[in-house]
């Protein structure tokens, strides 16, 4: 729906239409903030309905944004008003290239503009990011005489997952101009689905360099099928041909057009550096074309004397680190350069807080190829551990499949580690053996820490934690690590420690993990305060989960404190942002904390409507589960769970069954056999489990004296923190208690 005049995204006010394209609309408008006029380009509702299209094209938006260069139409932002996305660019005067070849160019100016493209492309080229879609109808001549390139990270939106599906797709559209304008200067390794560099770019130009110098495209042909079978086959540059290239800007444009973009200029810098070297030798006499094979010959000489450098920076970058908490080097991961670069990005999201981001470039990097198995090996355990088991097994059976395909031990060791379904026992032993070939992996350690936490092995998670070098990590593992000690004893050291880490230079980790530090030191007031100021910075700074993390820690705080009015509001605000977000775990948390709030507040319907949603979300077997289970028994709610069998997937099964049993028997009135029910579970070693807690607050509800528990640390199940807190609190007592 084309916009009228007045309308309003954000802070710009519509003009007018001035163009319109199988991409959107393109409108001047007015920066009612700076008083300035843009350009505004509305995408059409098929792209910005396709979040991973849209994805790419802000991330890539974003990237082309940081870009300062003359040659290319700076961005200045990209929003959404509602459901209308748009990017805003600077204004242009003048005429697209296209429009210009309606005449013939002369040489001189061909030249000027060619360069001025090259150069473009050069800056960013250096900036890894690439083009995809250079032809006329994108570059824009200025009336000042400017050249400049448009929509990059546009046309990336329009790459299919499939090269068949693209080409079909291309050959289906009728709209006259546009097929040819795009199939016509595609390079043959984006129709034949291999990996983008870009030299992709390099023979688009050489395309469009062709046609300045002779008028028509250089793989014309009478239909589109064939034009896509010309550029896999043909030649472009015949020597009969009825207009034959200037001699000078020949060679250029032949190694502009190689089949094999390896034999190409590699990116635009290099082809910009060879047309400078004709601009002052433009005619073809011998005295030029000596000097450029003494050129040639000089530049050779020159790779070949650096021959010894480029391998050895080679060797080097291959194992550069990538990830410094598993110790992860390029040579690790299986696959390209793009699922390098992907997997890299997401890591760095996930430390910094930002999941699902990380998911969402995990997610890419499997869709586009189908042989690494080490970003499918993050995604099953991302998912699984986020409150998604369905999606976690899902991926752990992908990353099964293509495990054969990992190229180094390492890589197939940490494969088999990161999934979710190995049981603790082997989960360490793979932990301890990464260790070995990497003792620098301070992740590994920490897991390892959280895994001696699950046996109740508490000096041994210290130990653990103890020897990961704070100066290391910079993101949210390391006020995991600080925080965790912190729960484990070592308040000090933690904050003599995070005093002089780099958390001090991010704001939200900071108050994070300063929380963390006042909760285990029983500060519950200033723990709420620093949760509630993690969560405001990390809300601005679009970290969803540390702000969702923090605003439940805060709920859980101000339940210590007896603030239950506001405990509830707080809950309920991050069970709802955990719910928008697809963090399951947080979102049950919030659930299962508030409706226990509510019972304490006398709101029994509050109560039973917070639990059916916390219970609806936690799945048969595990640890939420059985907490849940017994949480219900205490407060009969009857209607909360289904049938379904409970069957742990935790270690110490038994013991927890039988606990189970016993509190069912409680809340039947039964005293007698929930009393010898405990009992044997506690010989069979509930006392050793997490659900310590849970036995010691059942032996309280039978006449036992109470037992005192601190409510840290936080693993490996949370919800027993509410056990400890109702040890405080007066007994529950079974109707058939004397």
């Amino acid at each position: 729906m084309t916009l009228p005049r007045g309308a309003r995204l954000g802070p710009y006010e519509i003009e007018e239409l001035i163009g319109r394209g199988g991409m959107g609309e393109v409108y001047r408008a007015s920066d009612t903030r700076l008083g300035r006029a843009v350009a505004i380009k509305v995408l059409s509702s098929h792209l910005a309905d396709d979040p991973a299209s849209l994805g790419r094209f802000r991330r890539e938006a974003r990237a082309v944004a940081a870009l300062s260069h003359p040659n290319i139409v700076a961005v200045f932002d990209v929003g959404a008003e509602g459901d209308t996305q748009f990017v805003v660019t600077e204004l242009l005067e003048g005429e697209t290239l296209r429009a210009r070849l309606a005449v013939p160019l002369p040489g001189d100016e061909t030249l000027r503009i060619a360069t001025a493209i090259a150069d473009g492309l050069a800056a960013a080229h250096a900036k890894g990011i690439i083009h995809r879609d250079l032809k006329p109808e994108n570059v824009f001549l200025t009336t000042a005489g400017g050249v400049k390139i448009l929509d990059f990270g546009l046309a990336s939106m329009q790459q299919s997952s499939n090269a068949a599906d693209s080409i079909v797709q291309a050959v289906t559209l009728t709209e006259p101009g546009l097929l040819m304008g795009t199939i016509g200067y595609t390079s043959p390794e984006q129709l034949a689905a291999k990996p983008l560099t870009p030299a992709t770019d390099v023979f688009s130009f050489g395309c469009v360099l062709f046609e300045m110098l002779q008028g028509q495209m250089p793989f014309k042909r009478d239909s589109n099928m064939e034009v896509i079978a010309s550029i896999l086959r043909d030649e472009p540059v015949t020597r009969d041909a009825a207009k034959p290239l200037p001699p000078h800007m020949r060679s250029v444009v032949e190694r502009c057009l190689e089949k094999n973009p390896l034999r190409r200029f590699q990116n635009g810098g290099e082809v910009a550096d060879a047309l400078r070297g004709l601009i002052d030798g433009s005619s073809p006499d011998p005295t030029f074309l000596r000097w450029r094979w003494k050129r040639k010959f000089l530049g050779w000489l020159a790779v070949a004397m650096s021959l010894v450098v480029v391998v050895l920076a080679l060797v080097r970058s291959r194992y550069e680190v990538i990830d410094n908490g598993y110790d992860l080097r390029r040579s690790d991961i299986t696959g390209d350069s793009e699922t390098l670069r992907l997997t890299e990005l997401a890591l760095h999201a996930d430390g910094a807080g930002n999941r699902s981001e990380a998911i969402q470039l995990l997610t890419e990097a499997v869709r586009r190829n189908s042989v690494p198995p080490l970003p499918a090996a993050f995604l099953a355990s991302f998912s699984y551990y986020g409150g998604d088991r369905k999606s976690g097994a899902r991926w752990a059976a992908e990353t099964k499949r293509r495990l054969p395909n990992a190229t180094s031990p390492y890589e197939a060791l940490l494969c088999r580690y990161l999934q979710p379904v190995n049981g603790a026992s082997t989960e360490m032993a793979l932990a301890s053996s990464l260790l070995e070939l990497r003792p620098r992996a301070w992740r590994l350690r920490l897991a390892l820490a959280h895994l001696h936490l699950s046996r109740r092995e508490s000096k041994a998670a210290l130990a653990q934690l103890t020897q990961i070098d704070v100066s290391a990590p910079d993101d949210r593992r390391l006020s995991n690590v600080l925080a965790d000690r912190a729960s484990l004893g070592d308040i000090a050291g933690a904050t003599r420690d995070l005093s002089r880490s780099k958390l001090t230079k991010l704001p939200t980790l900071l108050a994070f993990t300063q929380a963390r530090i006042a909760w285990s030191s029983g500060r519950a007031a200033e723990a709420a305060r620093l949760f509630d100021s993690a969560a405001e910075s990390a809300t601005i700074a679009n970290f969803g989960p540390v702000a969702i993390d923090a605003r439940m820690l805060a709920g859980v705080a101000r339940i210590a404190m007896n603030d239950l009015d506001q405990a509830q509001a707080t809950l309920d605000l991050a069970a709802a942002g955990a719910h928008d977000a697809g963090l399951t775990q947080s979102e049950l948390e919030s659930y299962a904390f508030g409706a226990y709030v509510a019972g304490r507040r006398g709101d029994a319907e509050g109560l039973a409507r917070r639990f059916r949603l916390a219970a609806a979300l936690a799945e048969p077997g595990s640890n939420d589960y059985t907490i849940l289970h017994m949480f219900a028994a205490r407060e009969r709610i009857t209607a909360a769970f289904g049938t379904s069998a409970v069957t742990p997937d935790i270690e110490i099964t038994q013991p927890v069954l039988t606990l189970i049993n016993a509190r069912d028997a409680w809340s039947q009135n039964d005293a007698a056999t929930a009393s010898h029910l405990l009992q044997q579970s506690r010989s069979e070693g509930i006392d050793a489990t997490w659900f310590r807690e849970e036995a010691a607050l059942l032996a309280y509800d039978l006449g036992e004296p109470p037992r005192s528990f601190r409510p840290d640390p936080p693993y490996p199940n949370r919800l027993r923190f509410i056990a400890v807190w109702e040890l405080t609190r007066p007994r529950r007592q079974s109707a058939s208690l004397p």
